[in-house]
């Protein structure tokens, strides 16, 4: 039996993912990253890292240059990804042009999975970090206001 096989069985039979499942998925994203030269770093986040029955792998990739249509950039990523693990879609997004709650959302729930510039994503932790901590006021209150809800 074909590893996807075993994994998609394996999903349907329990509806969840093993750990070690993860570990061999997370594998497989990996070796399919390391050879895009442009991506300095990506963030694993999201349903597949909080729980045993993700509906999809979520991928932040952080790009040496923004393409010119990064909307394409990342479907066709997400194409080649979701085609090598096979057995959940993948869902990518360019950090580098992501709103910042989002970007700052990955950084605290998600872990690097692949680091090809160890200075760029330290860079790009720091600069996200201290300005989500000046916005994030601004934010609270705008959201406070915007829909009278407390947050």
């Amino acid at each position: 039996m074909s590893l996807t096989c075993y994994y998609q069985n394996m999903i349907n039979s329990k509806t969840s993912i093993e750990p070690s499942a993860k570990a061999d998925i997370m594998r497989i994203l990996a070796r399919n990253i390391e050879p895009h030269a442009e991506i300095l770093f990506s963030y694993l986040h999201g349903s597949f890292l909080a729980g045993d029955s993700p509906k999809d792998i979520d991928i932040g990739v952080y790009l040496s240059r923004i393409p010119d249509s990064p909307l394409n950039y990342e479907l066709n990523l997400e194409v080649a990804l979701s085609d090598a693990v096979r057995i959940l879609p993948v869902d990518v997004r360019v950090l580098n042009s992501a709103p910042l709650p989002f970007q700052y959302a990955v950084l605290k729930d998600g872990i690097p999975l692949v680091v090809n510039d160890e200075e760029a994503r330290c860079a790009f932790q720091e600069r996200t970090i201290m300005r989500y901590f000046d916005f994030e006021p601004f934010l609270r209150r705008y959201l406070e206001e915007a829909f009278r809800v407390a947050v």
